[in-house]
């Protein structure tokens, strides 16, 4: 073996070990899919690999997304979330920020966990927003807020999942 074969097969290696150790590479996407219910909220969302889908009454938002805030990874604690971000937004869409909450309500007369959506039409709102009373049920959203209750869900937790 040449000595350029041996460099070019041994920085090979040092980079599969480099990209199979870093966190970006290991970085699992959470994915799941959800029922709503209630005034304005019939209907469902999908948090697929690479798109998402939120479908209600009064708005369809469908498409890629980015993640501009995450505060979990594998297990959700309490009052984690994920905020996405539409890449496009359609014409049917009056929430290109999507926030998905959990909240655990095992010290309280409901079911032992729980998980919330949240759009928004700006990231302004989003920031403005203390969300934990809102999730908690303690303080209504604001009008300009959608709020939607997520009861059912099929498979909570899982990474990856392509729908």
């Amino acid at each position: 073996m040449t000595q350029s074969k041996r460099l070019l097969s041994a920085w090979c290696a040092g980079l599969t070990v480099f990209l199979t150790a870093s966190p970006v590479a290991q970085a699992r996407i959470f994915t799941d899919s959800f029922e709503g219910q209630g005034e304005a909220c019939w209907g469902n969302l999908y948090i697929r690999t690479k798109t998402i889908e939120w479908d209600t009454d009064y708005s369809v938002c469908v498409g890629q997304y980015t993640i501009i805030k995450k505060t979990f990874s594998d297990k959700p604690q309490n009052f984690d979330y994920i905020l996405y971000k539409l890449k496009h937004v359609n014409r049917t869409c009056s929430y290109p920020y999507i926030g998905l909450y959990y909240y655990d309500y095992s010290d309280g007369p409901y079911i032992e966990d729980h998980w919330s959506v949240m759009g928004f039409s700006s990231f302004n709102l989003y920031e403005d927003l203390n969300y934990k009373p809102v999730v908690t049920g303690q303080m209504a959203a604001p009008d300009n807020v959608l709020d939607c209750d997520l009861p059912f869900y099929n498979d909570s937790g899982k990474f990856g999942k392509p729908y």
